[in-house]
């Protein structure tokens, strides 16, 4: 099973309530969503696994999200985002890869916002 990225992330990525503004009759990407996107797909992009290049084969994602954050919020709502991201980075192909998905939140006192996410094939 080979790693094809292990990265951390400054922040945490947008719920799916703040990715898409409404107008004109048409849903769009909002600018948080869009800066927070091309940001986590360079850093990606940076930290691949030069060696595995993505087959379409099946993968396990582990998401950790670490906030200081006591919120309410739900934890797949920041899925999507994250998704869009590897598939920018041409880390996976498509979502449906995604076989195997181990997520978790985190609170830690006093913590800065980061994200974990690991990709392996299976």
């Amino acid at each position: 099973m080979s790693t094809l990225i292990s990265i951390w992330l400054d922040g945490l990525p947008p719920s799916v309530n703040h990715l898409y503004k409404y107008g004109n009759k048409r849903a769009y990407i909002s600018a948080e969503a869009r800066t927070w996107q091309k940001y986590a797909a360079a850093a990606m992009k940076l930290n691949y696994n030069k060696n595995a290049v993505p087959s379409g084969a099946p993968v396990k994602v582990k998401i950790r999200f670490i906030t200081s954050d006591n919120r309410r919020w739900d934890i797949d709502n920041r899925l999507k985002s994250l998704l869009d991201c590897l598939m920018k980075a041409g880390i996976i192909l498509d979502d449906s890869q995604v076989h195997a998905l181990d997520m978790r939140r985190e609170n830690v006192k006093g913590a800065v916002s980061q994200t974990f996410i690991e990709v392996r094939e299976l």
